[in-house]
């Protein structure tokens, strides 16, 4: 009984060890199609050979061209400014009579307001203007009415404008509107010292006991000079606080 026990437990072992011998084939077979090597492609990742025949080897392939850089844009130049200087302000911005705020007010900007365009500046940063009211009397500076520049937005040719010695504040100006002799004394025959021509100014200093001279000096005047005259009454024009005229002696 034990013996024949022993042989059924061979028995099924060599039946186990044929079963083996059968299916190892079929798994090594089918191992080698499914497990690449490590580090191989896979058979199934490569195109077909006449696929690969087609693409060009890399040597021949010409190198893609290199890009043009974009075209720099270069700005136009600044054109030159021209035409007139035009004058913009802001509101609440004051316009003297003279280029000073020392000077008589003429009025206050109530809004953005537009100027009639600048006809002159001074050194030291005021714009003037001429309001376009009636003024026959005044010539030259006297004229214009004034903003101080940085106060102001200008447009247009406003680097030409004539620079001018503004009229002082508080001072009593003789301004010439017609070609004056200024003489060495209060007297027709003595000596000319210059002749002032239309839009020249001088301060006015007094007059002689009879009022009939007018002594003047263009320290504070235009053309700007040390040096003191006398003209004829009848020609003066005066501009400022100047009555009365105080008495000066020949």
């Amino acid at each position: 009984m034990f013996a024949a026990y022993r042989l059924i437990r061979v028995m099924m072992k060599l039946r186990t060890a044929s079963y083996l011998l059968l299916i190892l084939p079929a798994m090594l077979a089918l191992s080698a199609c499914r497990l690449p090597s490590a580090g191989a492609p896979s058979a199934t990742s490569l195109p077909p050979t006449e696929t690969l025949a087609s693409v060009p080897p890399l040597e021949t392939l010409a190198p893609s061209a290199t890009p043009e850089p974009s075209a720099t844009h270069t700005p136009s130049a600044t054109p030159t400014s021209s035409g007139p200087c035009e004058i913009t302000t802001a509101s609440g911005v004051n316009v003297y009579t003279r280029p000073s705020t020392a000077a008589d007010l003429f009025y206050t900007t109530e809004a953005e307001e537009q100027f009639p365009p600048a006809l002159a500046r001074t050194a030291d940063g005021w714009i003037g203007f001429d309001p376009g009211v009636a003024q026959a009397a005044n010539t030259g500076p006297f004229r214009l009415r004034w903003l101080q520049e940085n106060e102001a937005v200008l447009e247009g040719d406003c680097a030409s404008l004539p620079v001018v010695q503004g009229p002082a504040p508080g001072v009593c100006f003789d301004m010439i509107s017609a070609p004056t002799d200024v003489h060495s004394a209060p007297d027709s025959s003595t000596s000319v010292l210059l002749t002032l021509n239309y839009g020249d100014y001088a301060e006015v200093l007094g007059v002689t006991p009879d009022e009939g001279w007018v002594k003047i000096s263009l320290l504070r005047g235009s053309p700007s000079q040390d040096l003191q005259g006398w003209v004829d009454i009848a020609s003066i024009n005066v501009n400022g606080p100047c009555l009365p005229f105080p008495t000066v002696a020949p």
